[in-house]
């Protein structure tokens, strides 16, 4: 079963209902497996459309072509035309190796950074290795690695293979605990939306912290901030969790001023490591208050630097943090600027990016890169000149 249609499908989460349909789809249909690396072959399809087999030593199994599901064969064809192969349940399987596995294929092979392999058409002078031969070298590599791996089935496809490193962390359980935090300390907290590909499950709630609210609406009005603006300040926190993005559980504490969401301190995170557990998650969520509580020095020393030339430290800090540029030439300031005006500007352009092209791993990682210009304004005011 799929819950996303196609390799880039993405899907909004608009109410509470669509987040826990998503979350128990894939408790419910998600596998995670754990053969060992060198059990494990990667088959190209071949010019004429066979699926060829390139066969480990080590696993000395082959696979006839009729035992390759049609719908795997036409899925790989369409995308990279490989397929892993794997063993499951006492016999081995042929699945589509999705985008967001291959470098994982390659990490798992030991061919982490090789360009020729991950090239998948011809550029310039250097041609695209045909996926027959990928297969090979692929396979030889992961003959060659005797360590167990973790390998996710989703939506029919081999989205991830990670290493013995990496621990699992379900949505439902990240979801599950985080509200039951937010129930006890922001009572009046409400879920505002989300999204989710396969890259990234991304979604936000809104605290209703009315006194911290107050305070930070109260500094913003001391900094000169346009009482129209205020009207419509609330205080969030965004959550995103990857499998194969970041590899990570973040939460981001952010506010929305005049429509537009920028992150008051940098994320909490939480990455995917075996040394990690559900434990090292929970001790985040009283760190989103601190965050929230300890931000208003960060934004006050943003609102008491003066900009004079707000439009070159935007483009600087766009080149810098690689932003994207056609969105940042509409930006507009009033005369009187300061830093936190080009802070909150560079969100402006990254959130209509974002809905120009649809990134949201583009979006996420910006966001990030943003955030950490908080604690550095001297990063903002070195563009401050003609």
């Amino acid at each position: 079963m799929k819950y996303l249609k196609s390799d880039f499908d993405e899907r909004n989460l608009t109410k509470r209902e669509d987040l826990q349909d998503y979350i128990e789809f894939r408790a419910a249909n998600d596998k995670w497996i754990h053969p060992f690396c060198n059990e494990c072959t990667v088959s190209g399809i071949g010019i004429a459309g066979m699926v060829e087999k390139a066969v480990s030593q080590a696993a000395g199994f082959s696979i006839p072509d009729n035992d390759v599901e049609e719908s795997q064969e036409l899925e790989a064809r369409l995308t990279n035309k490989l397929l892993l192969v794997f063993p499951e349940d006492f016999s081995f399987k042929a699945m589509s190796i999705r985008y967001t596995a291959f470098r994982d294929v390659l990490n798992r092979s030991g061919f982490e950074k090789s360009s020729t392999l991950e090239r998948e058409v011809s550029k310039e002078k250097k041609g695209a290795m045909p996926p027959l031969l990928k297969g090979i070298i692929m396979s030889l590599g992961l003959s060659l690695n005797q360590e167990e791996c973790n390998l996710l089935i989703r939506d029919e496809k081999v989205s991830a293979m990670k290493s013995a490193q990496y621990r699992i962390f379900r949505d439902k359980d990240v979801v599950e605990k985080l509200e039951s935090y937010l129930t006890e300390e922001f009572p009046d907290f409400t879920y505002a939306g989300g999204h989710v590909n396969h890259e990234y499950l991304l979604f936000d709630y809104m605290l209703n912290a009315t006194d911290q609210e107050e305070s930070f609406r109260m500094m913003l009005e001391d900094l000169g901030v346009d009482a129209d603006k205020l009207g419509t300040f609330k205080i969030g926190v965004q959550v995103s969790t990857s499998d194969v993005g970041n590899s990570s559980i973040t939460f981001s504490p952010f506010y929305i001023m005049n429509g537009v969401k920028a992150f008051l301190a940098e994320p909490l995170k939480v990455p995917h490591l075996v040394s990690k557990d559900i434990y090292d998650i929970e001790e985040c969520f009283p760190k989103i208050a601190a965050a929230i509580k300890e931000s208003e020095d960060d934004i006050e020393t943003l609102g008491n630097t003066p900009i004079h030339f707000p439009k070159k430290c935007v483009e600087g800090l766009v080149d810098e943090l690689k932003l994207p540029k056609t969105e940042s030439k509409d930006v507009q300031f009033d005369s009187d600027c300061t830093a936190m005006d080009v802070y909150f500007a560079l969100f402006d352009v990254i959130q209509k990016a974002y809905a120009n092209t649809g990134s949201l791993s583009a979006l996420i990682n910006n966001s990030e890169r943003i955030a950490k210009l908080l604690k550095n304004v001297n990063r903002i005011t070195v563009y401050d000149k003609e």
